[in-house]
């Protein structure tokens, strides 16, 4: 018996920032952000990756008594962030594609191949080779 899943991989919200009627901010990153990520640790591992951002956009704002001035330097934030979460999510479905219907394996950005024969892997491989 076979059961098949369909788990879709999307962002949760359509902005990483967004304000709270108490006009605060919510952020999310991460497993936050993203319904299913393929590999384990990638939420966690984005969100490390993102905390000096955070940190400078948290001591701007902090410093900054003019509203505009901080909207502005959360409109960049959030702009960034959404930017960083599509390439997350396009990554990810990447990496799903090219390891669960083509055979091959994802290592960052490299794709490599596994010659049964020997049981090596082959690679990296140029993007055109895959595509082939």
């Amino acid at each position: 018996q076979l059961t098949l899943l369909s788990i879709p991989i999307r962002r949760i919200h359509p902005s990483a920032v967004f304000t709270l009627p108490n006009d605060k901010h919510a952020i999310l990153l991460g497993d936050a952000q993203v319904s299913a990520l393929y590999r384990l640790g990638t939420g966690v591992n984005f969100l490390i990756s993102n905390l000096e951002s955070l940190r400078k956009v948290l001591f701007k704002t902090s410093i900054l008594s003019n509203v505009a001035s901080n909207r502005r330097v959360w409109d960049k934030f959030t702009n960034e962030m959404n930017h960083r979460i599509d390439t997350l999510v396009s990554t990810q479905l990447s990496a799903l594609f090219f390891e669960s219907m083509c055979g091959l394996v994802v290592f960052k950005d490299e794709i490599w191949s596994l010659d049964k024969s020997t049981m090596r892997f082959e690679g990296p491989l140029q993007h055109s080779q895959v595509l082939k």
